[in-house]
């Protein structure tokens, strides 16, 4: 419901600002000739094959993270000695509660400067580790932190955002065939 008042919204400020109750005919050719052809060019651009040898630009949550890392990474801080883990992505400071991306000063200053792909590899996931990625590499020496190949695993295994699963399975109802109660158990 708010996405149809936005852009009903979006298209009164930026087509119809001049015209108090269009015509009927009106407001269909505004919207096939105007406000289409904006909306395809912007869909374009949110596709992964464009500008192919490009990056990708970093998404809104991805921009915030990095200032927010950059931020934090510049801070002072204090004496007091917080015990940090990279490998749960926790601090015993208490004040990563308080922060939009869970991150504090005591974490991002205990990790190796991440290089330029970090960026826009990142994902926040909703379970312990928060952020789990390889180059997510503590400064102590003789601390290890293990990543796992982020192309295995499932989706308790942080990686529902890209589906290894094998297509041919999804074709004409094989899906159904799979012993669902030997899987998951008798239902209820």
């Amino acid at each position: 419901m708010m996405g149809t008042e936005n852009f009903w919204k979006q298209l009164k400020h930026n087509y119809l600002h001049h015209m108090l109750q269009p015509h009927l005919n009106l407001l269909v050719w505004i919207l096939i000739t105007k406000v289409t052809p904006e909306y395809i060019v912007h869909a374009e651009v949110l596709e992964d094959t464009h500008c192919l040898g490009h990056s990708k630009p970093l998404s809104t949550y991805q921009k915030y993270f990095k200032s927010s890392w950059k931020q934090l990474m510049e801070a002072s801080v204090s004496r007091i000695i917080y015990v940090t883990d990279v490998t749960t992505w926790t601090c015993n400071c208490g004040q990563q509660k308080y922060h939009s991306q869970h991150l504090c000063k005591y974490l991002v200053q205990s990790v190796q400067p991440p290089p330029m792909h970090f960026w826009c590899q990142i994902v926040h996931h909703c379970i312990l580790p928060l952020y789990h990625h390889p180059a997510l590499v503590s400064n102590i020496e003789g601390m290890e932190v293990e990543h796992p190949d982020p192309d295995e695993g499932s989706i308790t295994g942080r990686d529902d955002h890209v589906w290894m699963g094998n297509p041919d399975m999804l074709v004409e109802g094989q899906w159904q065939e799979f012993d669902l109660e030997g899987r998951l158990g008798k239902w209820p």
